[in-house]
């Protein structure tokens, strides 16, 4: 049994829905026995426990809809330890709601911005502990050189990108390749996968600390005035 959980977050991003059931329909014609639960409003139905078991009754006639099924929220990783309603702790929720369902993997859906890419990574190493050596990008944005030299510069890891950056269109094809025998198995289709360019980082690490603090300074200046 393959358990996997799904959930879309962020802003506006196109095709969540057709990503969607192309993750799906690739597991299930590969997977003997599998259950997808999705999680309601992004991160919050991870933290809350707002989810159930999605059928193949849910992944029908969704290629036509705007938005995703599984609605989304912004859920900025810098409040991800603040309190949550009646102080829950929303990392430890997110924990708790994962292996009570005995989950293999999540698959999240969505795109995000330079900036909170990096403090999305830096929660990631604070929390495992582990040092962010490379970062893989794809996507419409990563075409521009600035654009992923900066990203490497902010994170300070080499940031690499693909020959083919349309991720989107080339998952659903290598899962609907899987589906019809195409590809032998997965391990064939990641032999696929070659790198175009590695931006390596070149910032001095006080200007890339005072960008960091400018980052943090605006975000909260933001906040303060949407209270307002």
């Amino acid at each position: 049994m393959l358990r996997i959980g799904m959930l879309t977050s962020g802003g506006d991003c196109q095709a969540l829905n057709a990503a969607m059931r192309g993750v799906v329909k690739g597991l299930a014609a590969n997977v003997k026995d599998l259950e997808v639960y999705g999680f309601f409003n992004g991160y919050k139905g991870l933290i809350y426990g707002n989810y159930r078991l999605l059928t193949s009754d849910d992944f029908s006639g969704i290629l036509t809809k705007g938005g995703t099924i599984l609605g989304s929220s912004r859920e900025p990783f810098k409040h991800m330890r603040d309190p949550g309603e009646n102080g829950i702790d929303k990392v430890e929720a997110m924990k708790s709601n994962y292996y009570k369902l005995n989950l293999d993997c999540i698959v999240i859906l969505g795109g995000n911005g330079t900036q909170k890419t990096a403090d999305l990574l830096r929660a990631m190493e604070q929390d495992s502990g582990i040092d962010l050596k490379s970062l893989k990008v794809d996507g419409g944005a990563s075409a521009n050189d600035f654009l992923m030299q900066f990203q490497a510069d902010v994170i300070n890891a080499d940031t690499v990108r693909p020959g083919c950056i349309e991720t989107t269109a080339l998952g659903a094809a290598y899962l609907a390749g899987l589906a019809v025998g195409y590809w032998k198995d997965r391990a064939e289709i990641r032999a696929n996968w070659k790198p175009d360019k590695t931006f390596v980082p070149g910032m001095d690490a006080g200007r890339r600390e005072d960008l960091r603090k400018g980052w943090r300074r605006a975000v909260k200046c933001a906040l303060a005035w949407a209270e307002e």
